[in-house]
């Protein structure tokens, strides 16, 4: 049997500290990429952010990067919109990486995100699988809404660059089930790829 499958990538955010490691900017990049698919299976990633209760596209209300300071909460929402025919199971990986200014290492648990583990489920491989199919057309709900920065990020933390990448997987749900009386969840479906996103 056929499966079909589409991978996205995404630089979700990525904020700078400036000097005297008191301001942070926090910005986000998306990237476009093409992907490859079997059938029709198309996600995209959804990176939002929201302003007076209304939500809105990171990128258009912070331009230039959200200013933020350390024990700050910034508003990041992000999920997956199943812009296909077909529905689909999804999972999504997250990768923190953080750099001082000399390009050292930093520990990345001083900047947190606070994910939905009741519709996400966090898979012994990293991933997080939304927990039920998205339909054609829905989306899924957010993986996480905030960022919040440690009081503790320290003078080392001046001039350094924290960046979250986000990559967000689909797999056809159309006769590729899970038992649950088996104690089967979403991760055991079939299909998951390790699929290669166009021109790479």
């Amino acid at each position: 049997m056929k499966r079909k499958i589409a991978i996205l990538s995404v630089v979700a955010i990525a904020l700078s500290l400036l000097a005297y490691g008191t301001v942070a900017y926090f910005s986000a990049e998306g990237t476009a990429h093409n992907v490859l698919t079997m059938g029709n299976v198309r996600i995209a990633l959804a990176d939002k952010t929201i302003v007076g209760g209304e939500e809105k596209d990171f990128n258009e209300v912070y331009p230039n990067g959200m200013p933020v300071m350390p024990t700050a909460e910034a508003s990041k929402v992000v999920y997956v919109v199943n812009n296909g025919d077909n529905p689909c199971y999804v999972r999504v990986s997250v990768e923190k990486t953080a750099k001082g200014a000399n390009e050292q290492p930093l520990d990345t648990d001083y900047v947190t995100l606070d994910f939905d583990t009741e519709n996400w489920l966090l898979g012994d491989d990293g991933y997080w699988y939304y927990k039920e199919e998205v339909p054609a057309g829905a989306s899924t709900e957010p993986l996480f809404t905030q960022v919040a920065f440690d009081s503790r990020m320290g003078n080392n933390y001046m001039n350094s660059v924290f960046n979250v990448t986000v990559s967000a997987q689909a797999v056809q749900s159309e006769n590729n089930g899970f038992d649950v009386q088996a104690g089967q969840d979403v991760t055991d479906v079939m299909g998951w790829p390790a699929a290669s996103v166009d021109g790479e």
